[in-house]
């Protein structure tokens, strides 16, 4: 849903509906980002998924976060 959409003057992004990779629990503050949040989000996916959806996972991550 996050990736497919449009955003534009009359449909803002806003700050609470990007999924950012941390594992906080909503609301997320912006002080919860730090590449040590990250990094566990991570860590602790890799442990979830197989090899290959991990790969996708992150390189979906970083192409979302580097435009």
């Amino acid at each position: 849903a996050f990736d497919g959409a449009k955003y534009t003057e009359d449909s803002v992004l806003k700050f609470s509906a990007i999924p950012w990779p941390v594992l906080e629990k909503p609301p997320i503050r912006i002080t919860d980002l730090d590449w040590d949040a990250v990094d566990k989000f991570f860590k602790s996916v890799k442990l979830l998924l197989t090899g290959h959806d991990y790969d996708t996972l992150v390189d979906k991550s970083h192409k979302r976060d580097m435009p």
